[in-house]
């Protein structure tokens, strides 16, 4: 957990710094920021997080292998979903 969270703490870093360099604010109103997390939840911490979880129980080679398939299952989900693979 505490990998999960230097990574995504790693990245708002750095893209506050951009932020900040190209002198542009983020919206502060509380539907974005919902959308935001929820969008940052289900994207990112949730997949880090299982996968470090799933380390410590599986080979790191079956884990590169489930992880390199990670591309075919965005498409069955998405074609499962209705929506267009392309």
């Amino acid at each position: 957990m505490q990998l999960t969270f230097a990574r995504m703490a790693a990245g708002a870093v750095v893209l506050a710094l951009i932020l900040r360099t190209r002198t542009e604010h983020v919206p502060r109103d509380w539907p974005f920021v919902g959308h935001i997390t929820v969008a940052a939840v289900a994207g990112n911490v949730i997949p880090y997080l299982l996968f470090a979880v799933g380390e410590q129980t599986v080979d790191s080679s079956l884990a590169g292998v489930i992880n390199a398939t990670t591309p075919l299952w965005t498409v069955l989900v998405a074609l499962a979903a209705g929506q267009s693979a392309a």
